[in-house]
């Protein structure tokens, strides 16, 4: 209903918009950083330059810090524009919901968005009767990881089950194993079975 410009939002609000190119020659950073981050084991740190006067840290100036490792930086940034990085992201702590950092390097303004990325959630299921299949679905539409665990082969080698990034053969005996051995954030229990799902 909107006569003048034709875009269609009714709220009258607007919004500003960063693009910022991915580059196979620069193995597409950041989203490769990121995808590293959600991936991994720990939360990692981001810090992306969104506005900004400082020449040597233009827009879309990017940071992933994974714990353990070497931050990865956007590609050519030289070593003093890296430390007036690094200077920027000790100004504010780390917020999961993201935190906004405005500041002046070297009598130059800056902003950046600065987000700890947690990593995905693995889900383990206990159970892989016809009922599992939409559950494991939801969790794989989700992007989250997923196992898949079973005393019955068959069941574990159900055609939906496919795209699961491991089938684990456990009875219920061995589970406190399998757990112990995971990196679960959550498991659900839905064997259907009495006496294995409170084992």
């Amino acid at each position: 209903h909107d006569d003048v410009w034709g875009f269609g939002v009714g709220c009258d609000g607007s919004i500003s918009l960063l693009l910022q190119r991915l580059d196979p020659a620069h193995d597409w950073h950041p989203f490769s950083s990121i995808a590293n981050a959600l991936l991994g084991p720990d939360a990692a740190e981001l810090l992306l330059v969104t506005e900004s006067g400082h020449a040597l840290l233009p827009p879309g100036t990017t940071r992933v810090a994974l714990r353990g490792g070497a931050p990865q930086v956007s590609p050519g940034l030289d070593e003093r524009a890296i430390t007036e990085l690094e200077a920027l992201a000790a100004t504010v702590s780390p917020g999961r919901a993201g935190a906004l950092v405005t500041g002046r390097l070297e009598g130059r303004s800056l902003s950046c968005w600065r987000e700890t990325i947690r990593p995905l959630p693995h889900i383990l299921v206990l159970g892989a009767g016809p009922d599992a299949v939409p559950v494991v679905g939801g969790f794989q539409t989700l992007g989250w990881p997923v196992a898949v665990g079973d005393h019955r082969p068959a069941y574990l080698a159900r055609p939906e089950f496919e795209r699961t990034a491991r089938h684990l053969l456990v009875d219920e005996a061995a589970v406190n194993a399998l757990v112990g051995a995971g990196r679960w954030t959550a498991a659900v229990v839905m064997s259907h079975h009495l006496v294995a799902d409170e084992r």
